[in-house]
């Protein structure tokens, strides 16, 4: 994907709820049900704070073609070094670079 631009995801926020309804959507075996509102993704946005914002890649900010999240496995010591990373790409997007990009931005 040349001119991929990596950077935080502080908005865009109904472009990266339309992404990710594509999935619940077109999926049989995606975990959500009903597509998700552009308020409801927002408050799952906001779980990763302002220190940990999740990276959002695309050719520019009006070209978001993905995004991706990391968070903590679970709360228990055994698991405290392993984290749930999550990336999802729009459909013309998936097979490309940018997914080992939104990993690397970790």
């Amino acid at each position: 994907m040349h001119g991929l631009r990596i950077r935080a995801a502080t908005d865009r926020f109904a472009r990266l709820t339309e992404i990710y309804n594509h999935y619940v959507i077109t999926r049989r075996s995606h975990l959500t049900l009903k597509p998700y509102t552009v308020e409801r993704r927002v408050a799952w946005f906001e779980q990763f704070g302002p220190s940990a914002p999740s990276p959002v890649g695309g050719r520019d900010d009006t070209n978001v073609t993905g995004y991706a999240a990391q968070r903590d496995f679970a709360p228990r010591r055994h698991y405290e070094t392993t984290v749930e990373t999550t990336i999802y790409c729009a459909p013309d997007a998936t097979g490309s670079e940018l997914a080992p990009a939104l990993f690397r931005a970790f």
